[in-house]
């Protein structure tokens, strides 16, 4: 009888180092999970304040981010930019320097791009 109690400890035991085991392994992953909450909070907080200062405050809808001045300019070089890189593939793919009538739309297409650069 004494064989089959020290055999139940022994399995109790065992058991029992195994759930400490788990539950400092559950322990770790909590604190990790934790702290990987805590940055996504920080960044949705982030995200928050920004937001909000886009918001005007009498009328609760957002700002007009086009107006401003920057944002304006620099939507209008990437437009000028794309219709000029397009232009310019179809331009140069074309050209021959035999054919004076490409010749002279390259020699178009670069003055109306200095022009258009120079605004």
């Amino acid at each position: 009888m004494n064989e089959f109690i020290r055999e139940q400890l022994e399995i109790s035991e065992d058991a029992k180092e195994q759930l400490e085991e788990n539950l400092a392994e559950a322990r770790e992953q909590l604190e990790t999970e934790q702290a990987e909450r805590t940055r996504v909070q920080d960044e949705l907080d982030s995200l928050r304040s920004y937001t909000q200062a886009l918001v005007d405050p009498a009328t609760g809808r957002p700002q007009d981010i086009e107006g401003f001045p920057v944002v304006t300019s620099l939507h209008q070089i990437n437009q000028v930019m794309d219709s000029l890189g397009a232009r310019a593939r179809a331009v140069w793919e074309e050209h021959d320097e035999g054919d004076p009538a490409l010749s002279t739309a390259l020699g178009r297409f670069c003055r109306e791009t200095c022009i258009r650069l120079g605004h």
